[in-house]
């Protein structure tokens, strides 16, 4: 028999994100900053509350329409070796084309754009293992969940 799964619970948050601004989640160890991640991806169950985006609850998307929208890389999962920046970039264009299809030019100019805002150009052919969590200082007392976190 599988062993129980502990589930944080979180009360009285709220939110608000605006499109193109990267938005940094801090807070001490402990105090459920990934869950609260994992809820806005639809990654983890909301039992009470509601999550929107764009005015509509969430759940109202389909998978397709809610991937178009919402992405989530965490620090705490394991990739494969060998990917670069630029390939873990690249993964966020997978619900953007075709099954199998190539990275089109606007592709491209869409992933140029995000590493520009996240000051990750130059760090394009770095290997992600090279920024990867342990390999950066982290204050012990706090936590950082934050789309450019890896990188900094």
């Amino acid at each position: 028999m599988p062993a129980a799964r502990s589930c944080a619970v979180v009360h009285g948050v709220s939110v608000g994100l605006e499109a193109g601004v990267v938005t940094a989640l801090i807070g001490p160890n402990a105090s459920s900053k990934s869950t609260v991640l994992r809820s806005l991806a639809r990654l983890h169950p909301v039992t009470s509350g509601a999550v929107e985006l764009a005015g509509a609850d969430s759940d109202s998307l389909s998978a397709r329409a809610f991937a178009h929208r919402v992405t989530l890389l965490s620090q705490s999962r394991p990739h494969p070796s060998g990917l670069t920046v630029h390939d873990v970039v690249a993964f966020g264009r997978h619900p953007h084309r075709r099954r199998f299809a190539a990275l089109t030019e606007s592709d491209r100019q869409s992933m140029a754009h995000a590493m520009q805002l996240t000051g990750t150009t130059a760090m394009a052919e770095r290997l992600t293992r090279e920024n990867s969590r342990a390999g950066r200082a982290v204050p012990r007392d706090h936590d950082v969940d934050a789309p450019a976190a890896p990188w900094t």
